[in-house]
């Protein structure tokens, strides 16, 4: 396997290398760390551009170059709507908070990314998916020593279980479990038993970890993963895979049962969908408030938006005008990144964010029949978090998106270079 890995890379190499593994290992444990990593992979990659001499990155091929450009073009539409803005100097901070999406596709786009295998990009997510785990641990074991202290387990199981925001933290969670799963289906016999076995045990911890840290969109798109994973498995062996989703079902469910205040958290979810196809219904819920006020102002002005540095305050203008008193007080966002792009550069800004989650699926489907499955489950997890939290306004969702959805489009480069698909060209 070493030799594997180290076969053809050149020193620079294992520099850039390196920082996209510390890169994939940071993500989910700090938005700080992983902002000082984002820019050690740049000056890695600057160094590597500077050693080879070399402009460019023939190892993605036409359809990977498309892909990789489209979170520049995003971050570009947000630029220019920016300075469309009267209040440009919001806009503008905006515009800098979000410069981290240019880090991850310039770098693989100046830089030649022929020295990665199969293999190393596996690691990538090994890494994520051991510091997932880590954490989970790390918290499990701060939990038992506050039960040990006197705390109830409603407390130490509710959201200060991981003080985190908990749509990024489930994020990041479901990601690493749909990687274990992947990893067991499609590699089980040249697995070593010890990482088999380990990847196995992570599958229902995984699981408890997003239950326990009660994100609703987390949830959902659990529910959502593990539908997916039957689809996916059942021509290989139904009984298998229908025996592994009922206990996946049946871990979800009874922690969700066990745990304090999770069935709570369920029932206010429907609650509140069933409100919100009831017009006279009284919204009870924040987030029904906040989508409706945020579709009222977003169909006003549905082409152009209201600029990068204006929208938050039209947002709010609407709460007021919608009497929603704790959204006019607490200016919130419209936790909805389609309906934030649309508010910020109208139908423009919705379609580059288009383009940004769904062109490495496009990609795949079009070169790499192989990667069409990982790419799925990323596109998927990525679509459904921005339908209901307003990711890309963060840097924990600006780090977690920005870097994968790159890695996506690296495997879905490397798999068309595998099967000799560019000839095609």
């Amino acid at each position: 396997m070493t030799k594997t890995i180290t076969q053809g890379m050149k020193w620079y190499d294992w520099l850039q290398y390196g920082a996209m593994l510390v890169m994939s290992a940071a993500v989910p444990v700090s938005m700080n760390i992983g902002l000082w990593t984002a820019a050690l992979l740049a000056l890695a990659s600057l160094v590597k551009l500077a050693a080879t001499r070399r402009l460019g990155n023939p190892a993605l091929g036409r359809g990977g170059t498309i892909a990789m450009w489209t979170p520049v073009l995003y971050w570009v539409v947000i630029l220019v709507s920016a300075l469309l803005a009267s209040d440009r100097a919001t806009g503008m901070g905006l515009v800098g908070l979000k410069a981290t999406l240019l880090i991850f596709p310039l770098s693989m786009l100046v830089t030649d990314t022929s020295y990665l295998k199969g293999l190393h990009l596996r690691l990538l997510f090994y890494a994520l998916w051991a510091s997932c785990l880590g954490v989970f641990l790390y918290f499990c074991g701060n939990a038992v020593v506050r039960l040990v202290g006197g705390s109830t387990l409603a407390s130490v199981v509710n959201y200060t279980f991981d003080p985190r925001h908990h749509a990024y933290t489930a994020m990041y969670a479901v990601s690493a479990l749909v990687f274990a799963f992947l990893e067991l289906r499609n590699h089980w016999r040249g697995l070593r038993p010890w990482l088999r076995w380990l990847l196995l045990a992570s599958l229902p911890l995984l699981m408890l970890y997003i239950v326990i840290v009660n994100s609703r969109a987390g949830m959902l798109i659990l529910w959502a993963v593990i539908g997916l994973a039957f689809v996916a498995s059942i021509r290989r062996s139904w009984w298998k895979s229908l025996l592994f989703t009922a206990l996946a079902v049946a871990w979800v469910l009874g922690a969700q049962t066990v745990l304090p205040n999770h069935q709570d958290r369920v029932k206010a979810t429907i609650s509140a969908v069933v409100d919100a196809a009831d017009d006279d219904a009284v919204d009870g819920d924040a987030r029904i408030s906040i989508t409706k006020s945020a579709l009222h102002r977003v169909m006003e002005n549905p082409l152009t938006g209201y600029g990068t540095g204006n929208y938050r305050d039209s947002l709010v203008e609407q709460y007021d005008r919608d009497d929603f008193e704790n959204g006019t007080k607490a200016r919130y966002n419209a936790h909805n990144q389609y309906i934030e792009s649309m508010l910020s550069a109208g139908i423009i800004g919705l379609i580059a964010l288009l383009l940004f989650v769904f062109s490495p699926l496009v990609f795949a489907l079009r070169r790499a029949p192989n990667a069409v499955l990982p790419v799925l489950f990323a596109t998927g997890i990525v679509a459904g978090n921005l339908l209901v939290e307003s990711m890309l306004e963060r840097q924990m969702g600006l780090l977690f998106i920005g870097w994968f959805m790159v890695v996506m489009i690296l495997v879905v480069s490397k798999e068309q270079n595998k099967f000799g698909q560019d000839a095609k060209k």
